[in-house]
């Protein structure tokens, strides 16, 4: 049996990695929508509101629990 000595990358470092290099204050030129998208994938507060917080708003919202309670 041969023995990989090649070692898996850390998750966490690898997520923080991508999350450095895709930030998007090193995109200057990108649009806000964009700079949002980005910041969602990689969990990043860019924007106010962030993206999860307007969905967790419109899936929390009274009417929306209602409309759904009445199908």
């Amino acid at each position: 049996m041969k023995i990989s000595h090649y070692q898996q990358p850390n998750p966490t470092r690898l997520l923080r990695s991508v999350a450095e290099k895709l930030h998007p204050k090193r995109f200057p030129k990108m649009s806000g929508r964009m700079a949002a998208i980005v910041a969602f994938l990689i969990d990043a507060r860019v924007t106010r509101p962030t993206i999860a917080e307007i969905v967790r708003a419109i899936v929390c919202s009274p009417r929306i629990q209602i409309a759904a309670s009445q199908k």
